[in-house]
């Protein structure tokens, strides 16, 4: 038996999930949406297909009993080096 009839074809599909956090002012939870999509739009940082890719997660205000939660915390839960001194 060659080794080519031993081998099969396999699709291999990839899954890349990413967060970026952006804090705007704005009166409204609508407001700050839009705001932060533009603000996202116009980061060169961010590549076209990530920005295709992309979709609000959660909007949380500054008076929100979860911002002490989330606020400030990196793609790993937690808080920057810089701000823990």
């Amino acid at each position: 038996m060659s080794d080519k009839t031993k081998q099969k074809k396999y699709e291999v599909e990839f899954e890349s999930k990413t967060y970026r956090q952006i804090v705007v002012t704005a009166k409204t939870r609508a407001e700050a949406e839009e705001k932060a999509w533009e603000e996202l739009e116009e980061d060169t940082e961010v590549s076209s297909a990530w920005l295709d890719g992309a979709e609000v997660h959660t909007v949380i205000a500054e008076n929100s009993r979860l911002a002490p939660e989330t606020w400030g915390l990196n793609s790993k839960g937690q808080l920057p080096k810089e701000e823990l001194n």
